[in-house]
């Protein structure tokens, strides 16, 4: 059935007054005052102003500008106004809504972009796939908590909270939450968030909310990232006898051992995880790190104190199997934090091994025991080189070093000079 219409002067009063038309029809009425703006009334009672208007040199167009009452008479016909201004200079407002509802169908939800960046994102310095473990990284951002048959619960993805909304939808204030929430209980996952949350916006060329993390914003509004992948911090030296100490008191297994081969080694936690019983020479003492963050195998001339380890893990294990198997480190990690009062976390080794080795060797020794590799570094990458009997002795040096502390720990000595 057609709508009825109606003219007449807006005022409250007489739109107060206007009845719903009947089921399935929709009143449409026109301001005199203001020509050009309407007020639809549907069967339910809603009111709502809009335009109804041609583009100039176009078709015509209905512009919803919000409902009555909550929009006053006054605010709906200086509204109507600036459109109907728009629509005579040639501008479709309506064109516009339509191409934006259908990019913002095309956007997807974090869950949804996390997905599609761990699959087909590239790295910018060789071009290649992320690797797994990264994707994986990536991927628990966003995972609900788990509680497995032991009764425990896993901790739920940092990012979590926007996991199912539109990356379009996401607003600076919900960055800003996660953030200061994920930042109270540990402020290297709030960074590594952020810095995951930076790389999806970006991939999928979707702004961030009131850049917020561009050094271009004040720095009272942005959120401060630290360069992703380093580690930064390291346990103090003055500690590390006695965490030292504490670790080869302790009784030994799978978990025990993964923290001490970290620290001796300089491994990043997850390539322990990787070793397997074919990867290790046993006749020249050494493990194969295969396939790392740089994309090449690492070879670990093994210390004595590290060979210990390895033989103890590998014993009775077949040729595939894992020479370490541990989801549970972080048991251990809290358990020597209470005993020692010492803060550290597993990522925190890599840089303590670091600290103490810069001591005791060369500069460029390290970073070969650490597998670092820089293209503009020519020096250390092309000219300086270091034979199997140096490395194996810095390694050696880092082991011995952290013995002596440990001892001076037990005999109560308080400075603990890594000089």
């Amino acid at each position: 059935m057609k709508a009825r219409t109606n003219s007449f002067v807006f005022t409250k009063a007489a739109l107060d007054a206007l009845e719903p038309p009947l089921a399935g029809q929709r009143l449409t009425v026109h301001d005199i005052t203001q020509p050009g703006l309407q007020l639809r009334v549907t069967s339910s009672g809603v009111k709502t102003f809009c335009v109804f208007k041609r583009v100039a040199g176009g078709q015509p167009e209905r512009v919803t500008i919000g409902r009555y009452p909550e929009l006053t008479i006054a605010q709906a016909r200086a509204a109507a106004r600036g459109i109907i201004n728009q629509l005579a200079s040639g501008t479709s407002l309506n064109t516009g809504k339509r191409q934006a509802k259908a990019a913002k169908a095309d956007t997807p939800t974090l869950r949804e972009a996390i997905e599609e960046y761990c699959a087909k994102a590239r790295r910018v310095s060789d071009d290649k796939p992320l690797k797994p473990r990264t994707q994986d990284d990536y991927k628990a951002m966003v995972k609900n908590s788990v509680t497995k048959r032991t009764g425990y619960v896993t901790k739920a993805g940092e990012l979590l909270p926007l996991a199912d909304k539109l990356l379009t939808d996401i607003t600076a204030d919900q960055i800003r939450g996660v953030y200061d929430t994920v930042h109270a209980h540990s402020a290297r996952r709030a960074n590594y968030a952020m810095v995951v949350l930076r790389a999806i916006f970006n991939y999928f060329e979707v702004p961030i909310p009131e850049n917020l993390f561009s050094k271009t914003t004040a720095r009272r509004k942005r959120i401060h990232l630290a360069p992703a992948g380093v580690a930064g911090e390291c346990i103090h030296m003055d500690d590390v006898g006695k965490w030292w100490r504490l670790l080869k008191e302790m009784e030994e297994s799978d978990a025990v051992n993964y923290l001490k081969f970290l620290i001796i080694t300089g491994c990043r936690p997850s390539e322990p995880l990787q070793i397997t019983i074919e990867n290790i020479d046993f006749t020249r003492r050494w493990v194969t790190l295969v396939d790392t963050k740089n994309r090449s195998n690492h070879v670990l001339m093994l210390s004595d104190q590290a060979w210990e380890i390895v033989q103890k893990q590998a014993a009775g294990k077949a040729t595939g199997d894992q020479l370490f198997k541990t989801y549970d480190a972080w048991k251990t990690v809290a358990k020597v934090k209470e005993i020692t009062g010492v803060h550290f976390h597993c990522k925190m080794l890599r840089a303590t091994f670091a600290t103490i080795a810069d001591s005791l060797v060369s500069g460029s020794t390290v970073k070969r025991l650490m597998n670092h590799k820089q293209k503009n570094d020519i020096t250390s990458t092309h000219y300086i080189q270091k034979n199997e009997q140096q490395l194996r002795e810095g390694w050696q040096a880092v082991a011995d070093w952290l013995d002596e502390q440990a001892a001076l720990a037990k005999a109560g000595v308080i400075t603990m000079e890594s000089a």
